[in-house]
């Protein structure tokens, strides 16, 4: 398995606004002869489907207001209409009745006038041709139109409406038309010289398939996301309450559920790629747009009411809102769908309060392929994934969807199982993030490819050690077969599964427990001759401690081989390992006894732990007919014995089984909803009662806490830490608590720390229950110092630039001292650990006119202000290329010490050392000599290996050093920023979604 597939990029941070409550979408996409529109009648019909959005075309192709650009062409019809704006009539309209309007932007083709005018924008064929398609033609992203004067357009409509957001439809290279004919790669101009620029490759490929056409779809993907990166930002910039519907970087992601003649159905798409975005960008919100008309040549067409309804259940179950698209006015194309998509839009209308914050809950993580990742010999592990996905589906074991781009920044206690089906590769960092989930406790399955080098070897910490053979062929792999029974000495009478798909051969590391014999193949015909099979010597899985975890290794695509037979007895090989895995560390948090056609998803809001049940029984073919009523459900819920609950579609009975809480469900026809209320809220002195949070303040700026806190949650119980009953009973904590008072807390559930870097206030207590079972989850202040350590690092580089120590020398001695200095125009940063400080250092370098080299495990996103990124073990190259080097990292087990005398002899002579975030980081002894010897320049160092700095330290005396207290940080507004931090957390918490911030333990130094 190679470490080289590209990884997700997360976009920009999410940035709040209305579209962050639940929404419901209705989209009218207008032909052009619907300029007559009669809105108020649309604004029935989009309030009656129980939607308050109306998304509307507005401008691109065709603009439905009378526009003044001569680059964009105004709708002829538009004429007839009474005052000639379709636009300016539908947001009154609209604004009348507190709807909001999102304008619908298609900048991907313009009329032939405007080509003819402006060929270099145009999106030019391998051939050279231009893409023409029903009189309009195809512009290119990389390209003048898109690159400039979409911006002129979004200015004309911001300056005249006051829209409620945008969407860009057809945002992309376009390589396939309309008709399913395929032009290829673009090879216009600009992107043949962007191509060079972003790959280093001077030939484009011509279509999929071609050599380096992956690394196209990499630069077509880095040019869209920064593009929408800049349209996001200027949006934002010109109307802050407007967002923007799109790719990875805007507001809101955005995903299309529709039919197409020959693509065969992939039942459940909907969910698995909205649950591949929530988990990858857990703060954005993601909008479902399902197609009422089957397949685009159709669009008169109905699609199938349940199909439908299916999208946009699928969507709403991982916490997406919904859209329905229709084509042209309401009331016009009879569309049978439409009653079915109202139905679930309605009630996700109605439940807002369970939909509100609603976050994936799942204990076990299916890693999603990047379907482009083809190791040229065994092709993708998409069939794996799939295979894999529908086992879990019908084995009732919730999952939620993890892009494998999304690995690197796995948390550590997210899941309790991470399943890897048959990956060729792993982007970058995400095998060092899998080591730290197994190590703090997480169980890895690992199937087909997945820890496989191409040289054969295998991830030093799985099972396997080594690829022996690869037994692909099908002649080679039939009559042979896998015994689940590893004591039998006998094949018949023994359960067997089939041997189908491609099969490594391993040879297993010690300490690793074997799993399933392989039984060698025999004859198989004719009858007379049908025996001869005997066990095997060889084991087909291993399994292997690693750290606190386990790892599964089985090195066959079970999922696949389920696909094609649809053998339960296949099935149950893949999805036991992971229930195995489930039980080992307790019991699974929800369980179903039902048909397999219910689909189980688990998330979380403030109304409580929130379970789906889809009904998937409709599902026929290519579509999906009227789903089955499903009788006498059962769902277990573990631990939540005297809870509330209630079913939101139907009735549910309710009941206690010991420990645990059961819904009991009469029938569940097209889906269901359980939600199971959390705990009430007690008081301190109440010990013996179900409390809720009780949270305990000490450090930083704790009256203000204390009196935020009571304002925003009346409920909660909060005090300073000095109260001894408060403390015993607390669940929440903040600031530094001694090791005695971790052991008072038998509750202690969170600690926030008003630190970025916590290892100062992580103490062995603290430490263990953080990296147990039911850990205590510990999170930072992240991102509270970053300006001002931002100004400290540029303030101690222009001292050491203009060698400020000998102006101040020369003061001190009222010496007249002028001398030749440098400057930091045209100099390079680099920055060890490029996190919040650094980026913030970045922007204000940048406008010195530095350039800037960041380093960390993700490659520069779209927003990201650097030059280059570095990978983290390219620390010497990082210094070689530096005239500063400016440490911002946290101190890790990692990063302690990295700084060596390797690092600033790679920085050289001219090169300066600036410290700012941990002196750990840092080998003191190597800087005093470097320093002293004229191995680096100088140093600039706010942060020490011992603080306070011992007054005998070297470091005071060092030529050409400037030592500050650590307290480049120390502002009022790094403490303002660090409680903002807290109380929104504390939002989070209460609401039982993500926290920001959160640490990794068991990396700390």
């Amino acid at each position: 398995m190679s470490l080289t597939t590209t990884p997700v990029t997360t976009g920009q941070q999410a940035r709040p606004g209305w579209w962050d409550e639940p929404f419901g979408v209705f989209q009218t996409n207008l032909r052009e002869i619907d300029a007559g529109l009669d809105v108020e009648r649309t604004l029935d019909a989009v309030q009656e489907h129980g939607a308050g959005v109306w998304l509307l075309n507005v401008g691109g192709i065709l603009s439905h207001y009378p526009t003044d650009l001569d680059f964009q062409t105004r709708n002829p019809h538009l004429a007839g209409r009474p005052g000639g704006d379709l636009v300016g009539d539908a947001l009154a309209a609209a604004g009348r009745r507190g709807v909001r309007l999102l304008a619908r932007m298609d900048f991907s083709k313009v009329a032939p006038a405007i080509a003819d005018a402006h060929p270099e924008w145009l999106y030019v064929s391998p051939t050279g041709a231009r893409q023409e398609f029903e009189g309009l033609v195809s512009v290119c992203p990389r390209a003048g139109y898109y690159q400039h004067r979409i911006f002129d357009v979004l200015d004309e409509v911001l300056d005249r409406y006051e829209v409620d957001g945008f969407f860009f439809n057809w945002f992309g290279f376009n390589e396939v038309d309309y008709a399913g004919r395929v032009h290829g790669v673009c090879h216009c101009a600009a992107c043949q010289e962007g191509f060079r620029e972003h790959t280093g490759l001077d030939r484009l490929p011509e279509r999929a398939g071609d050599e380096h056409y992956r690394e196209w779809r990499g630069y077509a993907a880095a040019t869209i996301d920064a593009l929408t990166a800049r349209v996001r930002a200027h949006i934002a910039a010109r109307r802050p309450d407007a967002g923007l519907i799109l790719g990875t970087a805007a507001d809101v992601l955005f995903h299309e559920a529709n039919n197409a003649i020959g693509r065969t159905l992939w039942p459940y798409a909907t969910g698995e790629s909205v649950s591949a975005l929530r988990s990858a960008r857990p703060g954005k919100p993601v909008l479902v747009n399902a197609v009422a008309f089957w397949d685009m040549p159709y669009r008169y067409a109905a699609e199938q009411p349940e199909m439908l309804g299916q999208y946009l259940t699928q969507a709403v179950s991982r916490g997406a809102n919904p859209s329905t698209y229709i084509m042209g006015p309401t009331g016009g194309i009879a569309y049978d769908g439409l009653a079915a998509a109202a139905a679930v839009t309605r009630f996700h209308r109605d439940h807002r309060d369970v939909y509100t914050g609603l976050a994936p809950a799942a204990e076990v993580a299916l890693v999603r392929p990047d379907p482009l990742d083809d190791d040229g010999r065994f092709g993708t592990g998409v069939p794996e994934h799939r295979g894999l996905f529908t086992a879990l589906v019908e084995r009732h074991v919730p999952f939620d969807v993890v892009p494998a781009g999304a690995l690197a920044d796995l948390a550590a206690d997210r899941f309790r199982v991470v399943l890897l089906p048959d990956l060729p590769s792993l982007p970058p960092g995400a095998a060092e993030a899998l080591d730290r989930f197994v190590r703090a406790g997480g169980s890895l399955v690992a199937t087909g490819r997945s820890g496989l080098r191409p040289d054969g070897t295998v991830l030093d910490w799985f099972p396997g050690q080594r690829v022996t053979t690869v037994d692909a062929e099908p002649a080679g792999l039939r009559s042979s077969y896998l015994q689940l029974d590893d004591d039998a000495d006998h094949v018949e009478g023994t359960r067997l599964v089939p041997r189908h798909g491609r099969h490594h051969r391993l040879t297993w590391r010690d300490g690793t427990e074997p799993r399933y014999r392989l039984v060698e193949a025999a004859p198989y015909g004719p009858p007379e001759k049908a025996y001869g099979h005997v066990p095997g010597d060889q084991h087909v899985c291993g399994v292997r401690a690693h750290g606190a975890g386990t790892v599964v290794q089985l090195p066959w695509v079970v999922g696949t081989a389920y696909r094609d037979t649809r053998l339960t007895a296949l099935r149950d090989v893949a999805v036991d390992l992971v229930a195995e895995r489930l039980a080992d560390g307790g019991r699974p948090a929800v369980t179903l006894d039902g048909p397999e056609q219910l689909e189980v998803v688990v998330g979380r809001s403030a109304a409580g732990l929130v379970v789906h049940l889809l009904n998937h029984s409709g599902q026929r073919g290519n579509g999906y007919g009227p789903a089955l009523p499903v009788h006498h459900v059962t769902l277990r819920v573990a631990g939540r014995a005297g809870r509330a609950a209630r079913a939101l579609a139907g009735t549910a009975t309710v009941l206690d089984d010991g420990d645990d809480l059961l819904v009991r469900l009469a029938t569940v026809t097209g889906f269901e909803v359980v939600v199971v209320e959390d705990g009430v809220t007690g008081t301190v002195e109440d010990e013996e009662a179900d409390v809720g949070d009780v949270i305990v303040v000490r450090g930083g700026q704790t009256d203000r806490v204390v009196e935020a806190v009571r304002a925003a949650h009346p409920d909660v119980v909060v005090a300073p830490a000095d109260d001894a009953g408060a403390l015993a009973a607390a669940t929440v904590a903040t600031g530094r608590l001694t090791d005695e008072e971790v052991a008072r807390m038998p509750h202690l559930a969170w600690v926030h720390s008003w630190a970025a870097g916590v290892e100062g206030d992580v103490g062995p207590a603290l430490r263990r229950r953080a990296t147990e079972p039911g850990a205590v989850t510990v999170t930072s202040s992240a991102g509270n110092g970053a300006i001002p350590l931002a100004e400290q690092a540029l303030l101690l580089m222009m001292m050491l630039g203009r060698r400020a120590p000998r102006w101040a020398q020369a003061q001190r001695e009222h010496r007249w001292d002028r001398f030749t200095h440098d400057e930091l125009h045209g100099r390079t940063v680099g920055v060890y650990g490029y996190g919040n400080v650094g980026r913030e250092l970045a922007v204000r370098a940048r406008a010195f006119g530095m350039r800037v080299v960041g380093l960390r495990r993700r490659p520069a996103g779209p927003d990201d202000p650097v030059d280059r990124m570095l990978p983290p073990d390219a620390v010497d190259e990082l210094a070689s290329v530096s005239d500063f080097l400016v440490v911002a990292a946290p101190l890790t087990d990692q990063t302690t010490g990295a700084i060596d005398l390797d690092t600033l002899r790679a920085l050289g002579p001219h090169g300066h050392l600036v410290v700012v975030s941990r002196g750990g980081i840092v080998r003191e002894t190597d800087l005093v000599t470097a320093v002293r010897d004229g191995v680096i320049a100088g140093a600039g160092l706010d942060a020490h290996a011992t603080e306070p700095l011992p007054a005998d330290s070297p470091l005071w005396d060092l030529p050409n050093t400037i030592v500050t207290p650590h307290n480049g940080a120390t502002t009022p507004s790094t403490a303002d920023r660090g409680t903002a931090i807290f109380l929104d957390n504390l939002d989070r918490w209460l609401a039982r979604r993500p926290l920001r911030n959160v640490v990794d333990v068991a990396r700390l130094p």
